[in-house]
């Protein structure tokens, strides 16, 4: 024990027990305070008033056991407590201190007559216990901080994690637009050179040798105008024949590359005058119908549709051999469909060669914009062609 005063509460009914400890007390230099009390009712109004640093506990009372003494969970009690017992009740002190006491001590002469030792040594041994539990405390206090830090950067990594993710799934996506957009570019310069070489073979097969023929029949009438001057009458009247003939040739060509018309009265003029200029060429009989309730399309999709229905009114003119031909334009939905059919010989569609740019170009042109093409044809029954386009509030001319 320290210099300091030690309260103990003696619970002991023998009165020579008691004179013992307290001579024992009183014979070393320590300060202790020694509370008796002869009986459990006055040693509980004695803690309920104060606790003591040390219990001394018999366990054969006139009104109980002192293990009755024993601090409870439920009582906010902290203390030693040694058990005194006399010979042959060993059995009963180890119970005790399995429900809760920290020694006992065998009643003599000698063990009372030592008991400023046997305290001393309780007391820093329970000293002990306190730190322990004190460290054991703190070690619990650090480990739940450390628990909430570890959850808290659990969490943090979770949600940056899931941020990386939808960053990853956000740039995986833009890369296949990209890819898909890079690809419909591709399809769509390749239809436009398409494009560009069939307009250069009409013009080599059509204007260029029509006009080659006028220059040629203009310098030899040049040349003879003096020896055969109705020979010459002749042939600078064939040569003006064919100048007439390339300038309806270069307005056909112009027409067919975009018409006037499609821009000055919309799209449905526009097929209109593609049908006569169709019908020109001895080709089947061509039906007409229409039902678009919007005609001031944006020029892109006014273009998609005259190319669309021109390049299935081509296909038909020179691989159907049908005799009629029906186009239908019509509102279907927030879609513009075009239906071209035919009754002619038909084809199948999965056989088509890759180098049939008219027919995908068709579908490209549909996906591009949005929209899709269905191609039907059976063999010996014909062909029908389907386009949808959808309509969007940019698509919409505004006057």
């Amino acid at each position: 024990m320290n210099g300091d005063c030690v309260h103990i509460l003696l619970v002991e009914d023998d009165d020579g027990h008691v004179g013992l400890i307290r001579r024992a007390f009183k014979s070393r230099p320590e300060e202790v305070d020694l509370a008796v009390a002869g009986s459990l009712h006055e040693a509980q109004s004695h803690l309920d008033r104060r606790n003591p640093d040390l219990l001394l506990a018999d366990l054969r009372l006139p009104d109980g056991s002192g293990t009755q003494l024993l601090p409870s969970e439920r009582e906010k009690r902290d203390f030693p407590v040694i058990v005194m017992t006399s010979f042959g009740d060993e059995q009963a002190a180890v119970s005790a201190m399995k429900a809760g006491a920290l020694d006992y001590v065998v009643k003599s002469n000698t063990t009372l007559g030592d008991m400023p030792r046997i305290v001393e040594r309780a007391l820093r041994e329970w000293e002990n216990i306190c730190e322990r539990k004190r460290a054991e405390a703190e070690l619990a206090r650090h480990r739940d901080h450390l628990e909430e830090l570890v959850e808290e950067r659990t969490s943090e990594l979770a949600r940056a994690n899931q941020k990386l993710l939808l960053e990853i799934a956000e740039r995986k996506k833009a890369e296949q637009a990209l890819r898909e957009e890079r690809r419909f570019l591709k399809q769509m310069l390749d239809l436009q050179e398409q494009e560009r070489k069939l307009v250069a073979y009409e013009i080599h097969d059509g204007l260029a040798q029509h006009l080659t023929g006028a220059l040629l029949q203009l310098q030899t009438a040049s040349q003879m105008e003096d020896r055969n001057n109705d020979k010459a009458k002749k042939l600078l009247e064939t040569g003006l024949n064919l100048l007439s003939e390339s300038v309806d040739e270069a307005r056909r060509l112009i027409g067919g590359l975009r018409p006037p018309i499609l821009d000055e009265l919309g799209i449905v003029a526009a097929v209109e005058y593609l049908v006569c200029e169709q019908e020109k060429h001895m080709g089947p009989s061509i039906e007409f119908a229409h039902d678009v309730a919007v005609d001031t399309l944006s020029p892109l999709l006014k273009t998609s549709i005259f190319r669309i229905v021109q390049e299935t009114l081509n296909n038909a003119r020179r691989h159907s051999q049908s005799e009629r031909v029906r186009v239908e334009l019509s509102m279907v939905g927030e879609n513009v469909q075009i239906e071209v059919r035919d009754w002619g010989v038909g084809f199948d569609p999965d056989g088509i060669a890759e180098d049939r740019h008219g027919l995908q170009g068709i579908r490209e042109r549909a996906r591009v914009l949005g929209g899709h093409a269905t191609i039907d044809s059976k063999t010996a029954e014909g062909t029908r062609i389907v386009v949808q386009l959808p309509i969007l509030e940019s698509d919409v001319a505004l006057d």
